[in-house]
């Protein structure tokens, strides 16, 4: 995860909007909500309510005891709770040239409201105000062609950004309809995340690393990652 500079782009909300209505009925996201403070919380009541009945052993007070510090090592060594997960990827063949592809992922951060951009582009680029991505074919040759890509999720959104509240994560979806110039060529391309920014409480700019976003990719031989830092 690295720092970046914040930029502006312009025709964000006509970018967004067209590309939702190309992509819209392909594919679907769902919200999701984690805390650790739950597994916390629900740990102690069980303790807290044994206690008060007397009917704790000492075989159930070791369970709480390695319950309650599981849950504080955890917590202790994960203090923001920060979550970078890959969690599916796929490839649609929609007819015999068009690929639909997509890429869910996890963002959440347990101090920071996280703020990452509805916008993807399929060009290099270091913008805080979209994802990129590129198609390549097995032998990391980009595949030229017209892509239209759109990040879905569910959470709650703020100009060009969904906001994702702190202490949770959030579910998010990258959907790319993608067509090659060439319409002889291979099958065998798929979509890469190159950049994938966003920002803690929309101030301080952040990305994945490429050792991060490796996986945050479409290619059969990567599986869905589990990362939680």
């Amino acid at each position: 995860m690295t720092l970046t500079t914040k930029t502006k782009t312009t025709k964000d909300y006509k970018t967004i909007s067209q590309t939702k209505a190309t992509i819209c009925g392909f594919c679907c996201v769902l919200d999701d909500y984690t805390s650790l403070r739950d597994f916390e919380i629900t740990a102690d009541t069980m303790y807290t309510r044994s206690m008060t009945q007397g009917k704790i052993t000492s075989q159930m007070r070791f369970i709480y005891i390695f319950i309650s510090l599981f849950v504080f090592v955890l917590v202790l060594y994960t203090p923001h709770v920060h979550a970078y997960v890959t969690t599916s990827q796929s490839e649609i063949n929609l007819d015999k040239h068009a690929k639909l592809f997509l890429v869910t992922y996890k963002l959440g951060h347990e101090s920071h409201t996280v703020h990452t951009p509805i916008l993807a582009k399929n060009l290099p680029s270091t913008s805080t105000q979209a994802l990129s991505y590129e198609i390549r074919d097995t032998q990391g040759k980009i595949i030229p062609g017209k892509a239209e890509g759109i990040v879905l999720s569910k959470s709650t959104t703020k100009d060009t950004h969904y906001v994702i509240p702190k202490g949770t994560t959030r579910s998010l979806s990258l959907a790319v309809v993608f067509t090659p110039e060439d319409p002889t060529i291979d099958t065998k391309y798929h979509l890469f995340v190159t950049h994938l920014p966003f920002s803690f409480d929309g101030a301080t700019q952040l990305q994945l690393n490429p050792s991060e976003l490796k996986y945050y990719t479409t290619k059969p031989e990567l599986p869905a990652l589990q990362v939680t830092r």
